[in-house]
């Protein structure tokens, strides 16, 4: 028996193993959002208790890492035929639902980094480095303007 549940496991894992990197970065947004949710929470004076705080990252991470397998398994047993005779993309469906979750949680950490600073998202400083990168490379010499 306990062979037997070893196998189902290791096949599981083996399955799931392309998307490890799509799993990995919905997980890592996941983390940030959290961080940063933390922090803006501590400036506004606002108590974090662990109890919410674990169920809220816990509930999360897993509805989100749960929907990202089930959008594969899904898109491996029975979409991928069909897809490939429309789009050269493999696992477009996946990896556009990870996009989306991703995006949800970077409007977040947008949102809570408004929070505490005065408005200012990271629209602001990507802006920002933007202009930073177009200063560099006016001041480089002509031959090594290659930026």
């Amino acid at each position: 028996m306990k062979t037997i549940i070893n196998g189902i496991i290791i096949s599981l894992v083996a399955f799931f193993v392309p998307i490890k990197g799509v799993l990995l970065l919905v997980g890592m947004s996941i983390l940030a959002d959290t961080i940063i949710g933390i922090y803006a929470s501590k400036k506004a004076g606002r108590t974090i208790t662990s109890k919410r705080l674990g169920w809220g990252i816990i509930s999360k991470m897993f509805a989100y890492e749960v929907a990202i397998l089930m959008i594969y398994g899904i898109e491996i047993l029975l979409l991928e035929d069909i897809m490939a005779m429309f789009l050269d993309i493999h696992l477009i469906v996946t990896k556009g639902t990870a996009l989306t979750l991703i995006s949800i949680e970077v409007y977040s950490i947008d949102e809570s980094w408004r929070s505490f600073n005065n408005g200012k998202g990271i629209a602001f400083y990507f802006g920002r480095l933007i202009k930073l990168g177009k200063s560099v490379k006016e001041h480089l010499p002509s031959g090594e303007n290659k930026l």
